[in-house]
């Protein structure tokens, strides 16, 4: 009896054994954060006005990606997801280009909260930035200037 048990154990030992570091050979690395830029939602007033700005990289790129045209989608969304305004353009290295959306058509005379988003669409890196500035003087606000390139590589990075 004593000869059947312990092979037995052993053999349920090296089963959990395997069991247990089989997963930790396949991890891989995950990033919880999700692709710069992720911008929140920001208020604008009837008086103000929301621009945003992408730029395609010259590079050096992160990756090895070379720089190339960037095909960028710019978008104000609502709260509730609705683009409010949108443009698609495809820019060469070095060029950019901006969205504007005038606070007196995003919130029907009232304060509103607006989502700036970039969609990834092609590849190439572009640098983003969302100002807020008063509509008749031009000052600005506020800036919101994320630092980290958006890949624009359907794959992630």
């Amino acid at each position: 009896m004593r000869r059947i048990v312990y092979p037995t154990i052993m053999v349920m030992l090296a089963a959990a054994a395997v069991t247990l570091i089989r997963p930790a050979l396949s991890v891989k690395a995950f990033n919880p954060q999700p692709d710069p830029p992720a911008f929140g939602m920001i208020g604008i007033d009837p008086f103000e006005t929301a621009r945003l700005n992408a730029a395609c990289s010259t590079g050096p790129l992160p990756g090895g990606v070379a720089p190339g045209p960037c095909t960028a989608t710019l978008a104000f969304l609502d709260i509730n997801g609705a683009t409010l305004a949108q443009t698609t353009q495809t820019l060469l290295p070095g060029q950019g280009v901006s969205l504007d959306l005038n606070g007196a058509h995003a919130g029907s005379g009232r304060r509103a909260e607006v989502q700036p988003h970039v969609s990834a669409i092609g590849t190439g890196f572009v640098v983003v930035t969302t100002e807020v500035f008063d509509t008749g003087t031009g000052h600005t606000s506020a800036v919101l200037n994320p630092t980290e390139p958006r890949s624009l590589s359907p794959t992630p990075q």
